[in-house]
């Protein structure tokens, strides 16, 4: 005896609704009343289907995907559902997004936890050589400036008439404020020496940072005389400042005469007493 079976699921391979007819039309008229009702949904299958003897022939066949389609030839075993062939793309489609959720996360934490606290660190520390330049820059400005100063405003001479007690006490007072600039400004490139001179690539360049550093700190520290010291500070700075901050053709030209100036003053600091 044959049975004329519809059957509807909603979602290929999911809960199945059905109903066995006697008759063939009245199979025929449920197929078409679920393909009208719920035939729009996407991953809709419905069947209609003729059982004989346990083994089931697939006559007519609607999935969202494919529509209606008419299968001939098309025969599983009892009891086996349908295999929803057209809809066997949706579980590959479904697993490339898995993934692809799964690497963006994945990327997104090696970012966060491993690149960006490493390009934070390597900022913070382009930061600070950047930061210790400028200011080796302005302190060797500082230096120039002060001793300039010094030199202009020298202490008037004990019987000099056009200077008052009141005018040669605040000349005093003000040349202390200048030699204690140049004693923080000195300490400064002293202690920052590896910070700064360290950032340029080239050996002897940093060995020339590292030199003017310790060699001008000496000259504020020793007892020389003030006149002294003043000049040695100069002969030291000018050089220096010229070639790690002067303008390009400027640093070509005086390259040479400012390494032997500089070689030469290191060599007379090295050379005379310091209590001169």
């Amino acid at each position: 005896m044959t049975k004329n079976r519809a059957r509807l699921q909603f979602v290929c391979d999911g809960p199945v609704v059905e109903g066995d007819m006697a008759v063939p039309g009245t199979a025929q008229d449920r197929y078409t009343e679920w393909v009208r009702l719920y035939g729009a949904g996407p991953t809709v299958v419905i069947q209609l289907i003729a059982e004989t003897d346990g083994r089931e022939h697939v006559s007519r066949k609607w999935t969202g995907r494919g529509r209606g389609r008419e299968l001939d030839e098309l025969t599983v075993r009892s009891g086996r559902r349908s295999q929803c062939g057209s809809m066997s793309a949706m579980p590959n489609t479904l697993w490339t997004l898995l993934v692809a959720v799964v690497a963006a996360v994945v990327t997104a934490l090696a970012v966060g936890l491993v690149v960006t606290p490493r390009m934070e660190a390597r900022k913070k520390r382009v930061g600070e050589v950047h930061t210790a330049r400028d200011t080796f820059g302005a302190t060797m400005l500082r230096i120039l400036s002060v001793c300039s100063l010094l030199q202009k405003f020298e202490r008037p001479a004990a019987d000099d008439p056009d200077w008052t007690p009141v005018m040669r006490e605040r000349l005093t007072g003000e040349r202390a404020r200048w030699w204690q600039q140049l004693d923080e400004a000195t300490a400064w490139l002293l202690d920052n020496a590896a910070t700064y001179a360290g950032s340029w690539p080239n050996a002897r360049i940093i060995q020339f940072a590292i030199d003017y550093a310790t060699h001008a700190r000496l000259v504020v520290l020793s007892e020389r005389e003030e006149d002294t010291k003043v000049e040695l500070l100069l002969a030291l700075t000018m050089p220096v400042q010229r070639q790690f901050f002067g303008w390009p053709w400027s640093r070509a030209r005086h390259h040479f005469a400012d390494h032997r100036a500089f070689d030469e003053t290191i060599a007379h600091i090295n050379g005379e007493p310091s209590n001169s």
